[in-house]
């Protein structure tokens, strides 16, 4: 970052010439308060962009947790609470990279139509996963328990949901940086990995009933969510 000190320093090794023209006019001929304080205030705004940086593991978690609290308060209804989840999500997870990881060996045979079909069904099972199971709020609070970095790259990002009665969820979300950002890429509920779980299940289908029933099943678990009263 270049600091005030830089600025006028770099302005003053001009040529005198250079150094007195301005752009839409002319420099004055010696500095003045105006000028300092332009250039402290051009210094700040620089400063206040980089400490407010919402792109790290644990604001992304932060952002995707108030939404949800949000959309449980604020949003009864299947559909509006879907549309919110859809925006938090969309933004806070990988989800190409998921739906890759979820089908393993079998996305190699699978050509661009197919791959993008199975995204699409995938993203709409993943909100409507979150919609369903996040419905009311009866006082539930997330609170974050830290992060630290993972053996093989990537950010594990802590948290835990409290209970009305007490009680606790375990969350441990895994966020992978890609194209500037932190995403989520896989989550741990109580110790157990959805992603390592969705895999044996499309493995089983795929092995057993092939692509077209893969797509149906999650269909069919999409609506199920949407059923729910």
């Amino acid at each position: 970052m270049t600091s005030v000190s830089d600025a006028l320093a770099a302005r003053d090794a001009l040529p005198r010439g250079a150094r007195e023209r301005r752009h839409f006019g002319e420099w004055p001929a010696h500095e003045t308060l105006s000028t300092v304080l332009l250039a402290v205030a051009l210094w700040l705004v620089g400063s206040v962009g980089v400490a407010a940086n919402p792109d790290t593991p644990l604001e992304v978690v932060a952002r995707l947790e108030r939404a949800i609290v949000d959309a449980m308060q604020n949003a009864p209804e299947f559909d509006e609470r879907f549309e919110r989840m859809a925006v938090i999500m969309d933004d806070s997870f990988d989800f190409p990279r998921i739906a890759r990881l979820a089908l393993g060996r079998h996305w190699r045979n699978l050509d661009d139509a197919q791959r993008m079909r199975f995204r699409e069904r995938f993203r709409e099972l993943s909100i409507a996963t979150f919609t369903g199971r996040f419905a009311e709020h009866r006082g539930e609070r997330f609170e974050s328990d830290g992060s630290v970095a993972l053996p093989r790259g990537g950010t594990a990002v802590t948290s835990h949901l409290t209970r009305p009665d007490g009680t606790a969820i375990d969350f441990e979300y895994h966020l992978q940086h890609s194209e500037s950002r932190w995403r989520i890429v896989n989550i741990l509920v109580d110790g157990v990995s959805d992603l390592a779980l969705k895999r044996a299940e499309y493995n089983s289908v795929m092995q057993e009933k092939g692509f077209s029933a893969l797509l149906e099943e999650l269909e069919r678990q999409t609506a199920a969510f949407r059923d729910v009263p």
